[in-house]
């Protein structure tokens, strides 16, 4: 029989918050670095500019925006959001950029354990965004320990949108593994063992699986198995 019972491991506050200081070091230093040409590119994150990147960090750092983000991203509130990234973005990408500067650790990480990780989890996903399509490459990785906490957190939060029922696997290639038992409409439960019914795996480094959940198409991952689960794993773009 398949244990259900929940993951109670986590991951100590100080460590998260310095990993978020770090990530968001390199990602300031990326965007400090930037030419004219480069704000006008297109980000990793779809329909948004380099600029508009940087103008919803800048007001991710800032209350309420930071609370209400995850609100806003309804219609026709969504609107309402955009309008405030594109207003956000005529104070030019040097204003911006110093304002980022100053906060390594924003309002809502300093709140609780899911400000702190949704901020790394902006943190790493938008620095991935910034950097991919310009080809620059990272000074240093993210850490591993807080990447494969926010690997877990992804998974309990995204694979809900599947429709399928079966359980799915996490794999980083080196022995580590999180096996989610999805199930219609309902917040997947992480399961103890390596699961025994039908299901699929998602196999590649902690940070490929982070941008594969989040709908990111560049991507190093491999999809395993022959079930529906796989197959909508394979066809559907989870959504950022």
């Amino acid at each position: 029989m398949i244990g259900t019972r929940r993951d109670k491991t986590r991951l100590s506050g100080r460590r998260l918050l310095d990993a978020l200081a770090a990530e968001r070091r390199q990602m300031v230093g990326l965007m400090d670095g930037l030419s004219g040409a480069d704000w006008a590119a297109t980000s990793g994150c779809r329909g948004w500019t380099m600029l508009h990147l940087t103008a919803h960090m800048y007001l991710w750092d800032r209350l309420p925006w930071g609370l209400l983000w995850k609100v806003l991203t309804q219609q026709p509130a969504y609107n309402w959001m955009e309008r405030h990234i594109t207003l956000a973005s005529l104070k030019g990408p040097e204003h911006l950029v110093e304002a980022l500067k100053g906060r390594e650790a924003p309002v809502l990480a300093r709140l609780s354990e899911t400000g702190r990780m949704m901020m790394y989890a902006e943190a790493v996903l938008h620095h991935e965004d910034l950097r991919r399509p310009l080809g620059v490459p990272r000074s240093s990785p993210p850490d591993p320990e807080a990447l494969w906490g926010l690997v877990r957190t992804l998974g309990l939060r995204q694979l809900q949108a599947l429709h399928s029922t079966g359980t799915v696997s996490l794999l980083d290639g080196h022995g580590k593994r999180l096996v989610f038992q999805l199930r219609p409409r309902e917040r997947p439960d992480v399961l103890r063992n390596d699961g025994s019914g039908p299901g699929a795996s998602v196999e590649g480094d902690p940070l490929e699986v982070a941008l594969f959940l989040t709908g990111r198409s560049s991507c190093g991952v491999v999809v395993s198995g022959e079930t529906p689960v796989a197959y909508e794993l394979r066809t559907r773009t989870l959504p950022m």
